[in-house]
């Protein structure tokens, strides 16, 4: 093979190398409630890449190599998975225990991360934040402010 034959192999080889696509990568976000049972949420947020598996749960899949936040909407409690998604195969985390039905679940950002993984980020890692709202009750009378038993009584005598 020619000098000039060679050169031109080698960068049609290195054209077609880069027009390879990025492999991509899941996350299985298993969720079951307080005595096991499979849960799924009501809406699906993120109907494209998150899809229901057996056993309850989500396979969030088609992602790119980073960092990422899964959002579950508890009744009284946001749920973030903060996960780095592998290069090209499935993280698996721990089963979330939903207290409740679980309302949505959504994929809600991605951190930016080098095109290079590095090592810290090599292996499967993840992270849970719990943002618990509760609604507030009707407002206490004065009389239930400070409450003790005898406080109590004399509540009662004085109506």
């Amino acid at each position: 093979m020619k000098p000039a034959a060679l050169v031109i192999a080698m960068l049609v080889g290195v054209g077609h190398a880069a027009a390879e696509p990025t492999p991509r990568g899941a996350l299985v976000v298993p969720v079951v409630g307080e005595h096991g049972v499979a849960v799924y949420c009501t809406r699906n947020l993120s109907p494209g890449v998150a899809t229901p598996v057996d056993g309850g749960g989500y396979r969030v899949a088609g992602l790119a190599h980073g960092r990422y936040v899964v959002r579950l909407e508890l009744p009284h409690e946001k749920i973030d998975l903060l996960a780095v998604v592998p290069v090209d195969g499935d993280a698996v985390v721990p089963p979330i225990v939903a207290r409740g039905r679980c309302r949505s679940i959504e994929v809600v950002a991605r951190a930016a991360t080098s095109a290079e993984p590095s090592p810290d980020d090599d292996g499967p890692m993840w992270s849970l934040r719990y943002a618990r709202s509760y609604s507030a009750g009707p407002p206490l009378r004065p009389a239930e402010l400070d409450w003790t038993p005898r406080s109590r009584r004399a509540s009662i005598r004085s109506r």
